[in-house]
């Protein structure tokens, strides 16, 4: 049977993100990353399920490392602004949101 690659396994994260399976949609981010450490989706699949298991560090790191590997990344800068916004900083929650808006309306 072929290797089940990188795609397919973050899809079956997002399923796990979906279905609240927080460890398993985390162990399937993870696995990718290990194999393509640069995967703007990895990172960001694995900032989702760090944010929804109340890591919010971990997950700013993971969503600002996806941001950065793909710039347009709307999901990444909403997260990140919602992030910021719980955590009380709200100028750097606005600076995402605009950037999440200005990105949304390019597209």
């Amino acid at each position: 049977a072929p290797e089940v690659g990188c795609v397919e396994r973050l899809l079956a994260a997002r399923a796990h993100l979906a279905l609240k399976a927080l460890a398993e949609a985390m162990r399937e981010a993870q696995f990718c990353l290990a194999k393509e450490p640069q995967s703007p989706s990895g990172a960001l699949v694995a900032g989702l399920a760090e944010e929804a298991l109340g890591n919010l560090a971990a997950a700013e790191q993971r969503l600002k490392y996806a941001a950065s590997l793909r710039p347009d990344c709307v999901e990444a800068r909403l997260h990140l602004g919602g992030i910021y916004e719980r955590s009380g900083r709200k100028d750097e929650a606005l600076a995402e949101y605009r950037a999440a808006l200005e990105r949304a309306v390019r597209e």
